[in-house]
């Protein structure tokens, strides 16, 4: 999928995570330095913890409580400087700066450098069945995302039953009416819509238009910027010695990468 999107494996290095040791390697010596009050303090941990049942965290995994960790090893090991997210993992980056910055502090030099944070436009996607939630690939009911596989059909079905309301006209009014405006904001984002300042501009262009007329264009716009992602990728999934490749020289490149970093937390904590 990688691929599919465009990112060139001359230019960006492409590999399977468990290719490079060096990630669980400085994973676990972060994870010395972690604190549990502040992974319990991590929104995916609570939201899981309460949604367990009576059980609360108890019967939840060592795994999600210390992902956090993992991903701040994922970034630091490459000492990235930059790390585009949405504005549900400014937390995991937050985290990942404090956790180079305590490391920094505890071996009193600067070993692992802090990356800084670069919100994407589209801050979130919500869900197109409750747009009160974020959309996420592992809501039980498949109505609620659209993926880059999804048929055209597939995509107008999605669209069109994405839940809205019973207001009249339409609207940028995210509280009022998450619906509409979680509609907006895909079109908006997709580069599809007329050139606009904002959503609400957006959305006093389309005054007098149905929201189904709405959905019709959203569906329109999304299956512009899925369709051909999607061509790509169904002719890429196939070439298996081209996908070998890029990841077998992306492993290499980023193993290289990592060595680096993991020499200079080893040698800093006296471990070589």
């Amino acid at each position: 999928m990688l691929l599919a999107i465009g990112l060139d494996p001359k230019r960006s290095i492409i590999f399977h995570q468990s290719d490079v040791p060096a990630h669980a390697e400085l994973m676990w010596i972060l994870s010395c330095q972690a604190s549990m009050g502040y992974l319990g303090r991590m929104t995916q941990w609570k939201d899981k913890s309460a949604s367990s049942g009576s059980g609360g965290s108890d019967n939840l995994k060592l795994g999600l409580f210390s992902y956090p960790v993992l991903q701040a090893a994922d970034i630091l090991v490459h000492r990235a400087t930059h790390v585009p997210v949405g504005h549900d993992q400014a937390q995991h980056l937050e985290f990942a700066r404090q956790i180079a910055n305590g490391f920094n502090e505890a071996v009193g030099k600067n070993v692992l450098l802090a990356p800084q944070t670069l919100i994407s436009p589209a801050k979130r996607v919500m869900s197109l069945t409750d747009p009160v939630k974020k959309m996420s690939k592992s809501d039980p009911n498949p109505k609620s995302r659209i993926l880059l596989t999804d048929s055209n059909e597939v995509i107008r079905s999605k669209i069109k039953s994405a839940m809205t309301d019973s207001f009249d006209g339409i609207s940028y009014e995210p509280e009022r009416r998450p619906g509409v405006s979680n509609l907006l904001d895909i079109y908006y984002h997709s580069g599809e819509a007329i050139e606009v300042d904002d959503q609400v501009a957006l959305a006093h262009h389309l005054e007098g238009h149905s929201l189904k007329a709405l959905k019709e264009e959203v569906a329109m716009a999304v299956i512009n910027v899925v369709g051909p992602i999607r061509e790509r990728y169904e002719s890429i999934v196939h070439d298996k010695a081209t996908m070998g490749s890029a990841a077998e020289e992306g492993a290499e490149k980023a193993g290289r990468s990592a060595r680096k970093a993991l020499s200079k937390v080893k040698k800093a904590v006296g471990l070589s």
